[in-house]
């Protein structure tokens, strides 16, 4: 708990202490006596709230501080200068704490002393422990939709809202995410429809080029063997090219020496059969001859004799 508060040139106040104690505190004094500058510096020390640029320190002045001291020892100490803008805390048998360049914010090590905490409400920040001077108790100044606002928020209601419009977002997104896919699969349908016709009309002249493939397959293959042939036609014209030019260089033989020559191949192959004759009754005669002198001679069959010296005549006329 707060119990003493200094607060040195902020507006009317050169020097000023406030003891506080349990219970309820009041501050009274006349008109313009500065009653409004110890709130204003309550809310400069939790809050750094001030007034438009300077307008907390008083007239020429160059340095003005709040400070706080708690019923724990705590001190903490918000000052403001045109070099300084810091908070000082200060925890009994603990080194201070300086928080510099702090802007228009509380340093969350702060926040955590002095437990503040502000409400947003439509980009405005509520402070809900103090009341500005010359307003309306319990918001009545707000709008009806403003304080019920406020209501969710420190009922936890507004965590109820926000579900429910995540809720509502989550079905209208829904909502257009089927159409979109209705409508892609309308579309898909009919491309697939399309292909279909178009697959009907690619098979038909598919098959129609396969019957003229298979066509033209035996063309070829036709073509091939005609190929062939001609190469074979032009071969056997070589050949008789050839031929003919043997034939020209051959005499023709009139037919009267073909018959004598005729004649003569006879002859000649009766002469070598009766050759052949000779030959084998010469190797008869010398296997007699063999045997007539190994045999002892004891008697002489002349009519044989004879017959064979005939035929051996006869032969050798021939």
């Amino acid at each position: 708990m707060l119990s003493k508060l200094e607060l040195t040139n902020i507006q009317k106040h050169s020097h000023l202490i406030i003891n506080f104690t349990n219970g309820i505190n009041l501050i009274i004094g006349d008109t313009d006596a500065g009653k409004s500058c110890i709130i204003r510096a309550i809310k400069f020390l939790y809050y750094n709230e001030q007034p438009k640029k300077d307008a907390i320190r008083k007239e020429e002045t160059k340095k003005s501080s709040v400070k706080g001291i708690f019923d724990n020892g705590i001190t903490v100490e918000r000052i403001k200068s045109n070099t300084v803008n810091a908070y000082i805390l200060t925890i009994p048998g603990k080194k201070s704490e300086r928080f510099d360049a702090i802007g228009k914010v509380v340093p969350e090590r702060i926040k955590e002393i002095l437990q503040t905490q502000t409400i947003v409400i439509e980009k405005d920040e509520i402070i809900l422990n103090i009341a500005d001077q010359i307003k309306l108790p319990f918001l009545l100044d707000k709008s009806g939709a403003f304080r019920m606002k406020l209501f969710n928020k420190l009922t936890g209601n507004d965590i109820i809202d926000k579900v429910f419009q995540g809720l509502n977002k989550d079905i209208l997104q829904i909502g257009r995410t089927e159409k979109l896919e209705k409508e892609n699969l309308e579309e898909g349908k009919s491309a697939l429809k399309d292909l279909t016709k178009t697959k009907e009309i690619c098979q038909v002249s598919l098959d129609k080029l396969a019957q003229k493939y298979t066509l033209l397959k035996k063309k070829v293959e036709k073509y091939n063997k005609i190929n062939e042939c001609k190469e074979n036609l032009t071969s056997v014209n070589q050949e008789i090219k050839e031929a003919k030019l043997q034939l020209n260089g051959i005499h023709t033989i009139k037919e009267d020496k073909i018959i004598d020559l005729k004649q003569t191949i006879e002859r000649y192959e009766h002469l070598n059969e009766q050759l052949y004759k000779i030959k084998r009754v010469k190797k008869e005669l010398l296997e007699v001859e063999d045997k007539l002198k190994t045999t002892k001679v004891t008697e002489i069959n002349v009519k044989d004799l004879r017959d064979k010296i005939e035929k051996l005549t006869k032969f050798q006329k021939y």
